[in-house]
């Protein structure tokens, strides 16, 4: 897809993470959304959480109590997350501990 788009920050975005050259400075926090179906949310931000938890950020998922549509819910969250653990190893000891707190 050719570059740019219309709302286009995906160059500060690339910065703050520090892809490149730079060494990225550390989030302190970051409070993901889920309100997608399963496969965005496997695929899409549990790699995320791992790499801002890689980083050392606090991370914390959430999801709508009830789905509009397939989205993933609130109840379902713990166990996608388990099952991804059991791939994901980093995710049993920071972001489990982050979901039994709701």
């Amino acid at each position: 897809m050719q570059r740019p788009w219309r709302v286009d920050d995906f160059d500060a975005f690339q910065e703050r993470m520090g892809f490149g050259d730079t060494k990225p400075p550390r989030h302190k926090r970051a409070l993901l959304f889920v309100d997608n179906a399963g496969a965005d949310v496997v695929l899409g931000m549990l790699p995320l959480a791992r790499e801002l938890l890689c980083r050392g950020t606090e991370v914390v998922i959430v999801a709508n109590s009830l789905p509009a549509l397939n989205d993933v819910t609130a109840m379902e969250l713990p166990e996608i997350v388990a099952e991804a653990a059991k791939v994901f190893y980093f995710f049993i000891f920071k972001l489990w501990k982050n979901l039994l707190k709701r």
